[in-house]
């Protein structure tokens, strides 16, 4: 009896599927499969059968890998961090110097002049321990974009944002309580009442509104947009601890400040006003005109309702 002859379409089909890592390679090995398949069930005397079937499925599995990520590429793709453009806001005089673009310029107050406003975590990677953090962050710029109804939004990019933000070990401020956070307005334009950027440092792991809500993140966010803290233990802006946090039953930002958000960055064109009361207004101390006195220190900073760290004026 002879033996049975190997049809190099099963060779082939074989050779392909396991170093035919291409979408080409992947398909021609499922077709040369196929074709070794139909001459070996016309024929008996061809071999090969095996070798026809393992191209066939591995031909199979490279298909489906590659196609599969083609389609997650797609849904997954909004996710992914894009570094934006700031050419719909950024300018430059006739001298070639940087101008700040002022979409809304009608603002009486300190202001963002463009939108979105771009935000980075500047030392976070997966490897890190800070994902908790990241992700009640990111909840809440969604927390303020959805609470203003998108007048007001954010983009995460990977370079030059106009907000960075830091995670760093645990520290005491100088009232022996533990800081959780601290936002400062790192570059501003008076002339324009423009904020340029602003910077955001978180230490240890935080602390979490008993109602979930992401108070201590949306809270230095605000202080962000020239809004500062209110005695008030109901209202957003009330100075944040590790202890208020269990009493904490909030679950909004407070109307006054969505207003005025709403109206500033609308350019009027949405009802409101920020005519809420400044809590923290200038009394008489030997702080220079302009300045205002930290409370319990000896320092005096330039905005009101700043507090002290390492020496240093932040909110």
């Amino acid at each position: 009896m002879s033996k049975s002859r190997t049809t190099g379409f099963a060779i082939a089909s074989l050779v392909l599927g396991i170093f035919g890592i291409t979408i080409i390679g992947a398909i021609l090995a499922i077709i040369f499969g196929i074709i070794a398949l139909n001459k070996i069930n016309k024929n008996k005397k061809i071999g090969g059968k095996s070798m026809a079937i393992v191209g066939i499925v591995l031909g199979s599995i490279i298909c489906f890998i590659l196609f599969s990520s083609v389609i997650i590429g797609f849904i997954s793709g909004d996710d992914i961090p894009i570094d934006v453009m700031n050419e719909s806001y950024d300018n430059f005089s006739s001298d070639g110097e940087f101008e700040e673009t002022d979409n809304f310029s009608n603002a009486q107050i300190l202001h963002w002049s463009h939108m979105p406003i771009t935000y980075k975590f500047e030392n976070y990677d997966f490897e890190s321990n800070y994902s908790r953090q990241v992700n009640l962050t990111r909840s809440a710029f969604k927390k303020v974009e959805d609470e203003t109804s998108e007048i007001i939004w954010f983009r995460e990019v990977i370079e030059d944002p106009d907000i960075s933000i830091y995670f760093k070990p645990s520290v005491y401020d100088r009232s022996g309580e533990y800081a959780l956070g601290v936002a400062t307005k790192s570059e501003l334009d008076l002339s324009k009442n423009l904020i340029l950027k602003g910077k955001i440092e978180f230490y240890g792991q935080g602390a979490i509104c008993s109602t979930g809500y992401p108070v201590l993140e949306v809270h230095e966010i605000l202080h962000l947009f020239d809004i500062s803290h209110n005695p008030k233990t109901n209202s957003i802006m009330f100075p944040y601890s590790a202890d208020s946090s269990r009493k904490c039953k909030i679950t909004k930002i407070d109307e006054e400040y969505i207003s005025c958000l709403m109206y500033t960055y609308s350019n009027g064109t949405v009802p409101g006003d920020c005519n809420f009361p400044n809590f923290f207004e200038e009394e008489e101390s030997e702080c220079s005109d302009g300045w205002y006195e930290v409370k319990g220190s000896e320092y005096c900073c330039p905005e009101p309702g700043m507090i002290i760290v390492d020496d240093y004026c932040v909110y």
